[in-house]
């Protein structure tokens, strides 16, 4: 039988982190982000790290699996 997912999970999974990183710089760039408030650019910068930090590992870990035997 075929395999009904398109996309090997590694690829959605560094897609995801590369878009994650993507959002946090520019949110940094764009948006008025400050350590003492809640502002957009700051909800916005730490969903992309939040993001990221799951993404990462989930990446990392699904890599070192398909090269187990």
């Amino acid at each position: 039988m075929s395999d009904p997912r398109r996309w090997p999970p590694e690829r959605v999974l560094a897609a995801v982190l590369l878009a994650a990183v993507a959002v946090a710089v520019l949110a940094t760039l764009r948006f008025d982000v400050g350590p003492r408030r809640l502002t957009i650019g700051t909800g916005v910068v730490a969903a992309g790290l939040v993001t990221a930090s799951i993404a990462l590992p989930a990446w990392l870990l699904s890599r070192w699996q398909a090269e187990q035997p």
